[in-house]
C-alpha cells in the first residue's frame, strides 16, 4: 500500500474517532440539560460541536475520558457557545478558546 494511502487512512481514522467522541459527549450534554438543549439554535449546537472537536484534537485521550460532560450546567454550555462564537468571529484565538474550555471541563472532573 502506498504511503499516501496509509497517511490518508490515518487521517480519516483520526477524524472518525474525533467525530464519534464529540457526538458521544454532545449526547451526554444533551441528556443532562434536556429541556434547555431544545432551546438551542442549530448555530449554537455547531459552536458546541466545533469547540469540543477542537478540544479533542488538542488534549490527550486520558484527559478527554476524565471529563464529566454530564456535570456541565446550562451556564457552562453557554460559555462553550460564547467561546465558539468568539473564535468564529475572530475575537479569540483557537488555542486560547481550547484552554478556556479545558479549564471549564477540568473544574467538573
Amino acid at each position: 500500500m502506498p504511503d499516501v494511502a496509509r497517511g490518508e487512512i490515518g487521517r480519516r481514522v483520526f477524524q472518525l474517532k474525533k467525530e464519534k467522541s464529540v457526538e458521544e459527549a454532545m449526547a451526554i450534554i444533551r441528556n443532562s440539560i434536556a429541556q434547555e438543549w431544545r432551546s438551542l439554535s442549530e448555530e449554537d449546537i455547531q459552536y458546541i460541536r466545533r469547540m469540543l472537536g477542537d478540544l479533542w484534537i488538542y488534549i490527550d485521550r486520558t484527559t478527554w475520558e476524565q471529563y464529566s460532560f454530564s456535570m456541565l450546567t446550562c451556564h457552562d454550555v453557554g460559555i462553550i457557545i460564547r467561546t465558539g462564537r468568539f473564535v468564529s468571529d475572530g475575537r479569540m484565538q483557537e488555542k486560547a478558546a481550547v484552554e478556556e474550555i479545558a479549564r471549564l471541563l477540568s473544574s467538573h472532573v
